[in-house]
């Protein structure tokens, strides 16, 4: 749940951002009790199992949709940038050589006038 909420706010302009998640939070919040009552009340009528097969035909009917229609959602799984758009351009960060099985690589150090103007 944290690496899907974390790839939808880096993926998002930041103008859509607040409307993208609760439009995802309430997906996840609502939309997971509502399937469960619906698909109750399904499985009461015509059996868990053919349920079961149902939902997930309905699934698969709709991700090809998805896919087919809408073929510029691939970019957001091949996106290499970081949350400050620099990943590709710095690299990995430095720890300054240090183990990372020791707290050598915690030091925190005072931000400068230079590292600020960047």
């Amino acid at each position: 749940m944290v690496s899907c909420q974390t790839a939808v706010q880096v993926n998002v302009d930041e103008h859509y951002r607040g409307r993208v998640l609760s439009i995802y939070v309430m997906s996840f919040f609502a939309g997971t009790p509502i399937g469960a009552l619906v698909g109750g009340i399904v499985a009461q009528w015509i059996g868990l199992r053919a349920t079961v097969v149902a939902a997930a035909v309905l699934l698969a009917g709709c991700i090809g949709l998805v896919l087919l229609r809408y073929p510029g959602l691939r970019v957001l799984d091949e996106s290499r940038v970081g949350f400050d758009a620099t990943a590709e351009a710095e690299g990995p960060p430095d720890v300054h050589g240090a183990d990372l099985d020791t707290a050598a690589h915690l030091i925190v150090e005072s931000l400068d006038e230079a590292r600020l103007d960047r």
